[in-house]
């Protein structure tokens, strides 16, 4: 299993909110719209630190473009983060 490709089907229930209208199930390991899970994502964005995006692509068997928009959002979760407080004085 680690060294083998891994495919995950996941059927989510729809639910019909009266305020809403129709939903689908929230699942805390899967992120709204996307086909990667969190895990994988995290594994993704850590690997981006230290291999150019082109590399991680093929070591995940990912999209390059996926791989981007993963390494995108992380770094801008960590520069939310560590963003410098201007202004507190």
């Amino acid at each position: 299993m680690f060294d083998m490709d891994t495919v995950l089907m996941v059927s989510r229930a729809r639910v019909a909110c009266p305020n809403c209208g129709p939903r689908l199930e929230a699942l805390d390991w899967l992120e709204p719209h996307t086909r990667v899970t969190n895990r994988l994502a995290e594994n993704v964005a850590r690997l981006c630190k230290v291999m150019p995006i082109k590399r991680v692509a093929e070591h995940y068997n990912l999209h390059w473009s996926t791989v981007k928009e993963i390494d995108k959002a992380a770094l801008r979760c960590f520069m939310w983060v560590t963003q410098p407080s201007w202004g507190r004085y």
